[in-house]
């Protein structure tokens, strides 16, 4: 399927028409970003010693990396990409992998000034992805028979601000 960026999906929607992207044009309730739609656009998993690993299992240690991207789709209207990877070591020995790129087309109202949108877009937006992202993980490692893998509350003001400072060439303040 070809690239499209000119503001339309596949079939030729428009996605900065406030019908398709799901606006009532005189609500009165003005919310600054909403989500039309949320899919998996990735996911993989890999459990490379089953079933060995289930017969001398300890807590895994587990890494877990994040990233978030957005891509413009039409004027305020973005796709919003939550990247989630997830290494469990058991030992020296792998236990599982775990990659998941949730994404999700936002749009983002017009009374938001245009120096807003993209930290709303790059905050806001995988925030409201992330219960949805941590869910399918969680179901993923419990379907798999290892313990239950909830993830804790991810700081997206954080790394946007580290993102913003790495960008302007000084490096990000540890806490």
């Amino acid at each position: 399927m070809p690239s499209d960026t000119t503001g339309s999906d596949a079939d030729g929607a428009d996605f900065s028409n406030p019908q398709i992207r799901g606006e009532e044009e005189d609500s009165g309730l003005a919310v600054p970003i909403h989500f039309v739609l949320q899919y998996i656009k990735d996911l993989s998993y890999e459990n490379p010693r089953a079933p060995e690993i289930y017969q001398d299992f300890d807590e895994p240690d587990v890494n877990i990396n994040v990233n978030v991207q957005a891509d413009d789709l039409a004027p305020r209207a973005f796709e919003v990409s939550l990247k989630l990877s997830v290494s469990a070591k058991n030992g020296n020995e792998t236990a599982f992998l775990a990659e998941l790129d949730y994404a999700g087309i936002a749009n983002v109202d017009d009374s938001v000034p245009e120096e807003n949108v993209r930290p709303l877009v790059l905050i806001e937006g995988p925030r409201m992805l992330f219960p949805f992202a941590r869910s399918i993980l969680a179901n993923l490692t419990r379907d798999s028979a290892f313990p239950l893998l909830l993830l804790g509350p991810i700081d997206f003001v954080k790394m946007y601000s580290d993102s913003v400072q790495a960008q302007q060439g000084g490096a990000p303040v540890q806490e």
